[in-house]
C-alpha cells in the first residue's frame, strides 16, 4: 500500500503544469548545451587540424560574447549554470588537446591551443604561462618573456614552478626574465 500511495502522489505531481513546464525547460536547456558543445568542439577540431592553424580568433571572441550575453548574465540560475559549464568545457578542451600535440612535437597545434586559451580567458594568468611554454619550445624568446610578463601582471605567483620548469631554465639568468628567485623571499 505505501508504494501505491507514493505512485499516486508521483502521478499527481507529474500531471501538474508547473512540473511539465520545468521538465520541458530542463530538456530544452540540455539540448542547447549539447548544441553549444558540438558547435565549439567542431570549430576547434576544424581549426586545430588546419595546416597551419589560424592566427585569428574573431569567431571565438564573437561566440563567447554571445554566450556571455545570452546565458551568463541571465535571470535564470539554470542558464547561468549552463554558461559556467560551457566555460569550463572551453578551458578544458584546448588545454587537454595541447598535451598530446606537444608530445608529438606538433607545436603549431599546441601553440594554437595555448593562444586560444589566452583569447577565451584573457584574465587567466596560467593561460599566459602555457603560452610562454609554447614559445620556449620553439625558442621564441621575446614572445616567451612577453607571455611571462603578462602572467606576472595578471597575478601569477607560483615562482618556484616556473623556475623548476625545464622549458624556462635556460632563461632564468636573463635580466628580463620576469620571475627571479629573490622575488620568492618577499
Amino acid at each position: 500500500y505505501p508504494m501505491d500511495s507514493a505512485r499516486a502522489r508521483l502521478s499527481r505531481i507529474t500531471a501538474m503544469g508547473m512540473y511539465r513546464k520545468q521538465k520541458k525547460l530542463d530538456e530544452d536547456l540540455g539540448e542547447k548545451e549539447a548544441s553549444l558543445r558540438r558547435r565549439f568542439s567542431d570549430r576547434f577540431r576544424d581549426e586545430v587540424e588546419a595546416t597551419p592553424p589560424p592566427e585569428k580568433f574573431t569567431w571565438w571572441q564573437r561566440e563567447t560574447a554571445r554566450l556571455e550575453a545570452k546565458y551568463a548574465s541571465s535571470e535564470m540560475e539554470s542558464e547561468r549554470n549552463l554558461a559556467a559549464r560551457i566555460q569550463n568545457f572551453l578551458f578544458a578542451m584546448p588545454f587537454e588537446a595541447s598535451n598530446p600535440w606537444r608530445r608529438q612535437n606538433q607545436y603549431d597545434k599546441s601553440r594554437y591551443c595555448a593562444r586560444l586559451l589566452t583569447v577565451l580567458f584573457p584574465e587567466n594568468a596560467y593561460a599566459r604561462v602555457r603560452l610562454a611554454e609554447e614559445y620556449a619550445l620553439i625558442q621564441k624568446e621575446g614572445e616567451m618573456i612577453a607571455s611571462l610578463q603578462m602572467a606576472k601582471q595578471l597575478g601569477y605567483s607560483d615562482v618556484s614552478s616556473l623556475r623548476d620548469n625545464p622549458l624556462f631554465q635556460p632563461y632564468l639568468h636573463r635580466d628580463d626574465f620576469p620571475f627571479h628567485a629573490r622575488e620568492q623571499e618577499r
